[in-house]
């Protein structure tokens, strides 16, 4: 069964099921973060279930990793949580794969719940940078093994940016002749700023493969009928049936555009 999640213009994810993220961390560096400690996400959560009138989550997500922070503590943390009842199942977001694994095996070792979500950038175009601060990506081929052990060890793969912005959705987004030279050649914007976020999404997806991937992704859209975004959701679903998608909408048609990928596949 393919799986859909939807977020709006506003960031909110809408499921089958109650499902929160708590941003440990910004987007800065990480010698100017504030550190996780134990009752960080315990707050968070607290106040979030508060919100939305329930008493647990099906699944938290630990947003962004603070290498400063032993993986052995969060394992411990979410483990508190669940034991706790708030929370029956936890997973991550940007994490690598060491630190995935890592998690994994004390979890596993010393009888605790390991982690059975992670969320890193999955799209049909390949970032040829980190995209924002301290993101994780799997769009490269050369991540699949990575991709398949997620699989193997009953780890669902939710990608975020699955239409990469908008440039796998809209055929005439940021075309070639169209881009300023000094996206790429000139000084960075002040980070935050409007500029910063477009320098950084260009710098990461406008590149020579990703327009070639582009061009092949709507030569197969009008072949079968279908849109460019179909393909190119097609595309990361067929990695494997423990792969799901996050897609951004702000109308209703859009939303059903992509719910109605759930009847196709990629041959």
């Amino acid at each position: 069964m393919q799986r859909l999640w939807c977020i709006d213009h506003n960031s909110f994810l809408y499921s089958h099921w109650p499902l929160l993220r708590t941003f440990i961390t910004a987007s800065r560096s990480i010698s100017d973060r504030e550190m996780c400690t134990r009752e960080s996400p315990r707050s968070e959560i607290t106040a979030s279930l508060q919100a939305l009138r329930t008493d647990h989550a099906d699944l938290y997500m630990l947003h962004r990793d603070d290498p400063r922070i032993d993986v052995r503590n969060f394992v411990d943390w979410m483990n508190e949580l669940r034991d706790d009842g708030l929370i029956k199942r936890w997973g991550v977001s940007n994490w690598s794969l060491r630190r995935i694994h890592e998690a994994c095996s004390y979890a596993l070792s010393n009888d605790m719940e390991p982690l059975t979500a992670t969320s890193p950038q999955l799209s049909l175009a390949v970032p040829s940078s980190d995209i924002w601060p301290s993101t994780y990506s799997l769009s490269c081929p050369s991540k699949a093994s990575e991709i398949d052990w997620y699989g193997q060890n009953g780890i669902e793969v939710m990608g975020w940016e699955a239409l990469a912005n908008g440039f796998m959705a809209v055929p005439t987004l940021w075309r070639r002749h169209e881009l300023d030279f000094s996206t790429f050649h000139g000084p960075d914007a002040e980070m935050g700023t409007d500029l910063w976020r477009l320098q950084r999404i260009q710098r990461a997806y406008c590149t020579p493969g990703n327009y070639v991937r582009r061009d092949i992704a709507l030569k197969l859209a009008k072949e079968s009928g279908l849109t460019l975004a179909r393909i190119a959701l097609l595309y990361s679903l067929a990695k494997g049936d423990h792969v799901s998608v996050l897609v951004g909408a702000d109308r209703c048609s859009h939303l059903d555009e992509m719910a109605n990928i759930r009847d196709y596949a990629l041959d």
